[in-house]
């Protein structure tokens, strides 16, 4: 448990650093420590049932968790991959934000200084997280090719 604190610290140091609005610092903050409100969460709380209400919004019949929702759901994997292609580098797979988040750190560390990177991968956490909550709460409808 130890090395997992560790790396939320080391995950915290760095998205402290980005020059990002205070609530997406927040967000990220709540994200790398598994505090947002996904709907496995709810689940757990009593808030929602588990049944198709804790599914994953984008349609892949997934229980909704911070880690499938960011990093696990093919419509996440797709859009870092295209982030990673646009940076012209290799996608990284991980399964667990924090531990994602480092790896990005690690590997864009030679080309851009650690706020940045941190910039970045909020703005693209961000960006999932309005996309869900617009699906959810303003009955958006996606089309799985625009994901």
């Amino acid at each position: 448990m130890e090395g997992g604190d560790n790396r939320v610290k080391s995950a915290l140091v760095v998205l402290w650093k980005a020059k990002v609005p205070s609530k997406v610092q927040i967000f990220g903050w709540r994200l790398v420590q598994d505090r947002l409100p996904a709907k496995f969460q709810l689940v757990k709380r009593g808030i929602i049932h588990e049944d198709v209400e804790s599914l994953c919004v984008f349609g892949c019949n997934q229980v909704e968790d911070v880690n499938h929702l960011f990093i696990g759901c093919y419509c996440a994997r797709r859009v870092w991959r295209k982030i990673f292609g646009w940076l012209r580098l290799d996608y990284v797979e991980e399964a667990m934000c924090c531990d994602h988040f480092l790896q990005m750190v690690t590997v864009l560390k030679p080309y851009c200084a650690n706020n940045r990177v941190g910039e970045i991968w909020l703005a693209v956490c961000w960006c999932l997280q309005r996309h869900r909550n617009d699906i959810i709460f303003n009955n958006v409808v996606i089309d799985p090719d625009e994901a």
